[in-house]
């Protein structure tokens, strides 16, 4: 199309003059056909010299038109005066332009300047508001032409991530008969700490664009809840994480703790992913349980220890523990208690452990029956006592009760706790009533059961009485002893004679006894441990009773002696 200068109507290329007022008009300079013109890719830098087109321009103008009957326009403007178009382009525009828009996404804005139609104190260019007419991308042609464009907004922020903003990916669950084929069941044994068994189903989700991930309720070595995270598409280094958990992805797995424990039903979680050098992604999960059962030793603080089976089903469960049907309660629970105050009680220098299997059977409403084991080992804190023994009869106002456990132990004395030294030994002295004085002594190590001694102090007045008492319930006399030899253990005996030799330590009595009572020829030698203190002297008469409790090697080589442990020492003839 070819402007007229002097009325300024459009004219077709073809014509020598106006069609309106007649004037002639120039030929065009360029040609009359089409400009292929290629455009830059999408990757062309702000700033570039490449024409910020891409596709066909039809019909492109001449460089200038200029009425025949007018001068040149100076090439310097008057002062004070703005630069012409031709001035600062190099050129003047004075058609329109027809072309399709380049499908290039904007790029954003750096400021409001930059997103300016024309830069404050720039030439205007006529064209840039109202005369370039084109086919713009859909959805983005101008409401307005002819009027400058606002302002782009930049794109908002990326939002940190957190357990409560919107998934960026969709789950997708397994049927309810697909959970419970994949149903797993896992039991965990571990010395010094509470067992938990969990049922859970994989839980299958994607991560948007980046291939599958699949998760699986599970249990560490200590039996707290974990989620073990599966994902092919995960480079290590892959970070995962919900709420203060995280974990590292190494070839392609990952094991994520959960900071709270799943309970029975659906557990809805969100788990953040990101992989090295890209965005961070959240997904959103449900974690079903069907039901839980552990074992717990959390009764074993009772003062009467005690192991517990618990358990928590959906509604309908059909549940047998240990061999015995159960009724969950109205919330669904179940709790099964096994004393083992018996397995605890008595003296140990090492640490025993302490084991109970519990099997059950679980059967889900609709679902298939399952079998499983609850098995629950946890060590046994050592403790000993050097005195004054299971059982004693003084004629004392007092006793020192003295003995050792493991260090770091918590040791108790009926409810007083009892200092240790750094080896674990400990002595305390109490009072005594006239008559029977019970005493528990109970020591707990962290992640053990306790470990129970339970003693009898009997104060007497009358200990002559108390001798004749034992003598007559005396089960084997010392000859008998060394002929049965090891088969003596446990029996009660009555030992008369003279004291050989004697160590003590302050609460207790270490003595080396020549029997006389029934042994031709002596010196017929027996050890006797009192867990009291003594004001028998060397050389004195004296008698003990109490029960055999081994035989240890003499003062002669290859002289075997039996052991006692007193009960009652009485000096002087009986």
């Amino acid at each position: 199309m070819k402007q007229c200068g002097r009325c300024g109507a459009q004219n077709l290329d073809q014509q020598a003059g106006c069609t309106a007022c007649g004037l002639p008009l120039p030929a065009a300079p360029f040609g009359t056909g089409t400009l292929l013109i290629p455009g830059p890719s999408a990757a062309t830098p702000a700033g570039s010299s490449s024409l910020p087109f891409k596709g066909t321009m039809i019909g492109m103008a001449p460089p200038t038109f200029v009425r025949p009957d007018q001068p040149a326009q100076s090439a310097d403007p008057a002062p004070g005066a703005a630069p012409s178009v031709a001035a600062a382009t190099g050129r003047r525009l004075g058609a329109t332009m027809i072309g399709i828009a380049p499908p290039l996404s904007p790029a954003p804005s750096e400021s409001p300047a930059a997103t300016s139609p024309v830069a404050a104190g720039a030439p205007r260019v006529g064209s840039a508001q109202k005369t370039m007419l084109g086919v713009a991308r859909p959805g983005i042609a101008p409401l307005n032409p002819g009027q400058a464009k606002p302002a782009s907004t930049p794109p908002p922020a990326a939002k940190p991530l957190t357990s409560s903003a919107a998934p960026s990916v969709s789950l997708f669950e397994p049927s309810p008969k697909a959970r419970r084929r994949g149903l797993g069941v896992a039991a965990l044994a571990i010395a010094g700490s509470a067992i938990l068994l969990a049922a859970a189903v994989l839980a299958f989700f994607l991560v948007k664009g980046r291939g599958s991930v699949t998760a699986k309720a599970g249990l560490d070595e200590t039996g707290h809840d974990l989620l073990e995270l599966a994902c092919a598409e995960c480079p290590d280094g892959t970070k995962a994480w919900t709420d203060s958990a995280q974990a590292t992805f190494q070839a392609g797995r990952a094991k994520l703790k959960l900071t709270a424990p799943l309970k029975v039903g659906e557990n809805p979680l969100v788990v953040g992913i990101e992989r090295p050098s890209r965005r961070r992604e959240e997904i959103a999960l449900s974690i079903p349980i069907e039901y839980r059962v552990r074992g717990t030793t959390d009764e074993l603080a009772q003062a009467s220890p005690k192991i517990s089976v618990l358990a928590s089903a959906l509604p309908g469960t059909s549940l047998v523990v240990d061999g015995k049907a159960v009724t969950p309660d109205p919330n669904g629970a179940v709790r099964f208690d096994f004393d083992v105050e018996r397995e605890l009680t008595g003296p140990e220098a090492a640490v025993k452990t302490l084991e109970r299997r519990v099997p059950y059977n679980v059967t889900p409403p609709g679902g298939i029956s399952q079998k499983g084991e609850v098995q629950i080992r946890i060590g046994i804190t050592p403790l000993v006592l050097d005195a004054p023994g299971a059982l004693i009869v003084v004629g004392k106002k007092e006793i020192v009760i003295a003995g050792r456990t493991a260090p770091g132990s918590i040791l108790k004395i009926g409810n007083d706790e009892v200092p240790l030294d750094g080896a674990g030994r400990f002595a305390k002295r109490h009072a005594l009533a006239s008559g029977e004085n019970p005493f528990v002594v109970r020591s707990t190590l962290r992640d053990h059961a306790p470990r129970l001694l339970t003693l009898m102090v009997r104060r007497s007045d009358n200990l002559p009485r108390e001798a004749a008492l034992a003598r007559s319930m005396a089960q084997a006399t010392y000859p008998e002893v060394l002929r049965a030899a090891e088969g003596a253990i446990g029996r009660s005996v009555a030992f008369q004679g003279t004291l050989f030799d004697l160590r003590r330590d302050g609460y207790s009595s270490l003595i080396l006894l020549d029997v006389k009572d029934g042994c031709r020829p002596g010196p017929c030698l027996a050890k006797v441990v009192y867990g009291s203190d003594t004001e028998a002297a060397k050389g004195k008469k004296l008698s003990a009773y109490g029960k055999i409790v081994r035989f240890v090697d003499g003062p002669r080589t290859g002289q075997r002696i039996p052991e006692m442990r007193a009960e009652l020492l009485l000096a002087g003839d009986p």
